[in-house]
């Protein structure tokens, strides 16, 4: 695809190295330390539309994105993510790992004292006597034991 009627090759080339470039959150002697072949001083006049670029060094910078040469030419081209955009997605991935491990509902009827109903709460409230299990309706009820009966008579 070829640059559109009215946009020079220089300044669609230099409108996409510096979107790459905030895209990936570099500055120019980062970009020439990623790609060594061209210069800051190329990279800097190529940003302000100054110069354009020979066909090695436009390879080189284009493989310093991972892109074809002809992509550094396409008008539009648009960095996968900027630093903030990239950031943002990955907070909201680690938050949403996060939160996926709480429960969706509330805790289980069984959990004493929280989100029982009251009908299980009564039914939990039990004492052993007799050898049987009785619901108590909340109220402690007394233990009963062949000691502590009174026999007629005694």
């Amino acid at each position: 695809m070829l640059p559109h009627m009215g946009d020079s090759v220089r300044k669609v080339l230099a409108e996409n190295l510096v979107r790459l470039m905030e895209g990936e959150g570099l500055t120019i002697k980062q970009l020439h330390a990623k790609c060594p072949a061209v210069s800051t001083g190329t990279i800097d006049r190529v940003r302000r539309e100054a110069v354009g670029l020979s066909v090695d060094n436009l390879a080189a910078l284009a493989a310093a994105f991972d892109l074809q040469p002809s992509q550094l030419l396409t008008p539009g081209l648009k960095a996968a993510e900027t630093v903030d955009e990239k950031l943002s997605r990955l907070v909201d991935e680690k938050l949403s790992q996060r939160l996926s491990i709480l429960p969706r509902e509330g805790p289980p009827s069984n959990v004493a004292g929280i989100g029982a109903s009251p009908l299980g709460a009564i039914r939990q409230r039990t004492q052993l006597a007799g050898g049987r299990i009785r619901g108590t309706k909340g109220h402690e009820a007394a233990k009963t034991s062949p000691s502590t009966t009174k026999k007629p008579g005694k």
